[in-house]
């Protein structure tokens, strides 16, 4: 019986996965998984250049506050 316990056990997680997942989908208003996984991965790279832009930024304005503090300013 064991065995069919686990059976069932993966089954019911495949369900909530396979469910999960459709949300997702529906979330997204998307319907296939590659528009889904291109949406992510647009979205991913997008975020990532503006964090790397503020960080850039946040450099520069450090860089600023130091030389307007030895110029006296």
């Amino acid at each position: 019986m064991e065995a069919e316990e686990k059976r069932v056990k993966v089954e019911q997680t495949i369900r909530r996965y396979e469910e999960a997942f459709d949300r997702m989908l529906v979330l997204a208003k998307t319907s296939t998984t590659d528009k889904l996984v291109s949406s992510f991965l647009y979205n991913e790279d997008r975020n990532f250049a503006l964090f790397n832009y503020v960080s850039v930024i946040h450099d520069d304005i450090e860089r600023l506050i130091i030389e307007n503090l030895e110029v006296g300013i």
